[in-house]
């Protein structure tokens, strides 16, 4: 037992301990570290694929659960396989993130994303990515809440007061729109002038407008009820009072409801209007 060589010495027990402080630490780092699988889902309590908008603006709300300190983007479904950045935030440290804005007028599908590059995209007004760039993903739809057709028509009895509305260009520089976020946008009272570029309505009696500014570049999307406006017709000008929802591009339902396809996928800033005229 004297020629018995000490394990310290003995090249194999040495490769032994590096294999396990190799393995051991690969474990914690998957575990717990940055090589940690990235996962993302959606925890709005039991409205796992459908989230419904509210009766009174159809806000969106979404919350849901992903990595600690992920970057997260929030992306509208555009034809089969395209999806448009709307909004973007950071989870916290217990990897919870939260969105709160503006839904479509109509039933649409949204995703959430931990991409880097869809969130690195999210202020471009032209970027588009397919589900294979933005896993991982999950995905939803929207849909919006109908206010009834009695209801809207009690409430046009009382004119908006219209002094109320500033012009958009006293509240926004009109030339970069579109890279405004969603929050410094949301709910601005504006009073917006421009040509009627497009036009549509949907089922439950609503005027689809497509309305350019002064420039080809500055194209809103108005919503507004038949019974707050008259008589509208293309390539006739417009002004508009109304509330600042958020901002987007041209999608399928807008096409659907009569917006010329040539203006597919443009960027555009929401509009809830109260008053065309």
């Amino acid at each position: 037992m004297e020629n018995e060589i000490p394990w310290y010495k003995n090249k194999w027990a040495w490769i032994f301990v590096v294999l396990m402080v190799l393995i051991i630490g690969y474990v914690v780092l998957k575990m717990f570290g940055p090589l940690k699988k990235q996962f993302i889902e959606i925890s709005n309590s039991d409205q796992v694929s459908e989230i419904y908008g509210t009766k009174k603006d159809n806000s969106l709300l979404v919350t849901g659960k992903t990595n600690k300190k992920s970057d997260v983007t929030l992306l509208e479904k555009f034809g089969s396989d395209s999806y448009a950045p709307m909004n973007k935030t950071t989870a916290d440290d217990d990897g919870n993130f939260r969105f709160n804005t503006i839904g479509d007028s109509t039933q649409t599908t949204y995703v959430v994303s931990t991409s880097q590059d869809a969130y690195n995209q999210s202020d471009s007004s032209d970027h588009f990515f397919s589900r294979k760039e933005l896993i991982p993903y999950s995905k939803f739809e929207f849909i919006p809440t109908k206010i009834s057709k009695v209801s809207s028509d009690k409430k046009t009895s009382k004119k908006p007061a219209t002094k109320s509305y500033k012009s958009i260009d006293k509240v926004f520089n009109i030339n970069k729109m579109m890279s405004y976020s969603d929050n410094e946008l949301f709910g601005k009272s504006v009073k917006i002038t421009g040509n009627i570029t497009s036009l549509g309505a949907d089922n439950s009696k609503q005027y689809h407008i497509l309305l350019t500014g002064n420039s080809s570049s500055q194209k809103y999307l108005i919503v507004v009820n038949s019974s707050k406006t008259g008589k509208l017709t293309e390539h006739s000008n417009a002004t508009v009072y109304g509330t600042i929802t958020g901002k987007g591009h041209v999608n399928d339902n807008q096409i659907n409801s009569g917006i010329s396809e040539n203006y597919y996928k443009d960027p555009i800033i929401l509009v809830d209007a109260d008053k065309v005229s």
